[in-house]
């Protein structure tokens, strides 16, 4: 499998990944984001060095992490809807990483 990069970039072989971790809302629109992944094989600990999110009024969002001294050095995005009565997030990576996951509130 290959992967483009995005524009005028080259084609990279698709490498395995998964994750898990934890994200802090601070309430205000601030986020902390710390996690660890998994990339072909290799351990990638993260703790974001900034974090922002807005919420919209149906329950939808966005949010944007950025994490130094990894392999994605620009803003990682991220879609977002709240469901099961405020204690759920379900997610869609918008650029870098093809995947979603869901969050429970704890």
């Amino acid at each position: 499998m290959l992967v483009a990069t995005g524009p005028n970039q080259p084609v990279v072989p698709a490498l395995p990944f998964a994750g898990m971790g934890r994200i802090f809302f601070d309430g205000q629109g601030g986020c902390t984001v710390s996690s660890i992944g998994n990339l072909n094989g290799q351990s990638v600990p993260a703790t974001s060095s900034s974090c922002v999110y807005t919420v919209n009024p149906d329950g939808t969002g966005t949010s944007e992490a950025t994490f130094l001294a990894t392999p994605i050095a620009d803003p990682i995005p991220i879609a977002f809807v709240i469901t099961d009565g405020g204690d759920e997030l379900r997610v869609l990576m918008t650029k870098f990483i093809v995947g979603t996951f869901t969050a429970r509130r704890q």
